[in-house]
This record gives structure tokens, C-alpha cells and sequence, in this order.
């Protein structure tokens, strides 16, 4: 609770990281070190309904620096859109 209220202390309780449940918030804590990547991965688990193991999956697979996955109209990344993202063939 310590480590989460130092983290944040410049921003607003009212983000996205006091809208996600404790666990959500544990593992942006343990596996992310930039603020703002932390920011992103709680808008997108508020805003495509992200389990815990779905955010670490996106988190491991490095969403963040991948957002052009981001061009559906909604901005919401499903689970289909990382299925069809990893299991495509890559082009150079």
C-alpha cells in the first residue's frame, strides 16, 4: 500500500490505477517501472474489462510499445486482436 501511494503521489486518486482492483494494481507495481506504461495498461484494463493473467499477458508481450494494434475504431484490444497479432507471419 506503502510502494502504491508513493508511486502516485503526484497524480489524483481518480486515475485509472484507483478504478482496478488491488491485484491489477500489484502487478503494474512489480512488473512495470515507467508511470505512464503503468497508466496505459490500467485505461486498457478499464476500458476492455482485462482479467489480472490478461494484463500480464499484455504486459509480458510488451502491448505498450506495440500500439498499433490500436487502430480499431474503439481503441479496445481484445484477446482475438493479440491472438491474431502473435500468430500472424512476420514480413520485413
Amino acid at each position: 500500500m506503502r510502494r502504491l501511494a508513493e508511486t502516485y503521489a503526484d497524480l489524483n486518486c481518480a486515475t485509472a490505477v484507483a478504478q482496478i482492483p488491488w491485484g491489477h494494481n500489484v502487478a503494474l507495481l512489480e512488473r512495470l517501472s515507467d508511470n505512464n506504461q503503468r497508466i496505459w495498461y490500467a485505461q486498457q484494463t478499464i476500458e476492455s474489462g482485462w482479467s489480472r493473467s490478461m494484463l500480464c499477458m499484455c504486459i509480458k508481450s510488451d502491448l505498450y510499445n506495440r500500439q498499433g494494434l490500436r487502430s480499431r475504431a474503439s481503441g479496445n484490444i481484445t484477446p482475438r486482436d493479440l491472438i491474431n497479432h502473435t500468430t500472424s507471419p512476420k514480413t520485413k
